[in-house]
């Protein structure tokens, strides 16, 4: 059991390290590629300097990466496998008694590695850059010179007997500041019940903070100033960023719940989640798609034809991929056969091929 556990370490190390610099050469050259078609669109903002490029770069290279590792991965199985028939480590295998599962094991071990950090990376990153990323977009990428997570501005809601509007607003992690915001409390009959203007607002729990206010309501019908109030309200930070698409799991399934409520279209929502946890697994497809590769490669070096075979493979499963999510994103197809159709057809043909090749 010894040498095949250091077997199986010496091929997870390098399925790893090659699907990683795979990924660095993918993301790299795709980043390039779209920086020079928006770098004009980018620079003609209002504030714009070279840090706006900079800033488009790292906002932009977390999407890349969730998108691509499935086939860096696909890459990096073809060229393990194609190295170990090339140098006949597969057929020492062989001869030594190891059968094709076990031989795939250790590539499905390393794929279950990238697969968790892919969808960890998914979460806790990508989700985000992509959630700020948007929200520039709709800025036509101005720089309002801050730090923050995500900005807006000209923002009007209306929610609950609200009328709000708001001149920016700014989140820093899980804090929010509205400047310049404007309340107004509508009654049932639709006439106007009291007016609240606030310089500065701040999120909190369980009332927001707003900070240099005047109210008026329509029983007293004077303007009353106060340095600092409590307003508690329906309205969530969210609401204050309507252009930021939802991105991560909670906010996806708040998002779907939040339409089944109100009897709206939640098809591409439910599609869009069930994605998330699709696409990290995936990676572990991958394995299966290359596993011909390593008993079909000669021994003589032409590797040409069962590498094109295998990428071959790989892209009809990404096109699959992405037309059975297109269909779920329409209604047409239900959301769980969307986002796993694809690899559920792949895995099962692996599997097929695989319970062939240990007869």
């Amino acid at each position: 059991m010894v040498p095949l556990a250091l077997l199986d370490r010496y091929i997870v190390r390098r399925l790893v390290m090659y699907t990683i610099a795979l990924l660095v050469l993918i993301v790299t050259v795709l980043q390039m590629l779209d920086l020079l078609s928006l770098a004009d669109d980018i620079m003609a903002a209002p504030g714009a300097n070279g840090f706006s490029l900079l800033r488009y770069a790292i906002l932009r290279a977390p999407e890349f990466v969730v998108r691509f590792t499935p086939f860096a991965l696909l890459i990096a199985v073809l060229l393990n496998l194609s190295q170990l028939a090339g140098t006949s480590e597969i057929i020492a295998m062989r001869a030594a008694g190891m059968s094709p599962s076990l031989i795939l094991r250790p590539l499905l071990i390393g794929a279950a590695i990238i697969a968790l950090t892919h969808f960890a990376f998914q979460e806790w990153v990508a989700a985000n850059t992509s959630s700020r990323l948007q929200v520039w977009q709709e800025l036509d990428y101005s720089n309002l010179d801050t730090v923050a997570d995500q900005e807006n501005r000209d923002i009007w809601i209306s929610s609950d007997g609200l009328i709000v509007g708001a001149k920016t607003a700014y989140r820093f992690g899980q804090n929010t500041k509205i400047s310049d915001l404007d309340i107004y409390q509508i009654g049932k009959d639709g006439l106007l019940l009291g007016v609240i203007l606030s310089k500065n607002a701040i999120s909190g729990e369980p009332s927001w903070i707003l900070k240099e206010t005047l109210r008026c309501t329509s029983d007293e019908n004077s303007w009353v100033k106060s340095d600092q109030i409590g307003w508690t309200t329906p309205l969530t930070t969210q609401d204050f960023f309507p252009n930021a698409q939802p991105q991560s799991v909670h906010q996806l399934r708040k998002e779907a719940k939040k339409r089944r409520l109100r009897n709206e279209p939640s098809a591409k929502l439910n599609t869009s989640l069930l994605s998330h946890f699709s696409r990290p697994l995936s990676d572990m497809v991958m394995p299966l798609i290359g596993l011909f590769v390593g008993f079909s490669l000669p021994r003589n070096g032409t590797f040409a034809w069962p590498l094109l075979i295998g990428l071959g493979a790989g892209f009809l499963f990404f096109t699959l991929d992405s037309l059975f999510i297109a269909i779920g994103n329409s209604g047409a197809l239900p959301a769980y056969a969307a986002a796993f159709g694809a690899p559920l057809l792949f895995t099962l043909s692996g599997t097929y091929a695989l319970i062939g090749l240990e007869r």
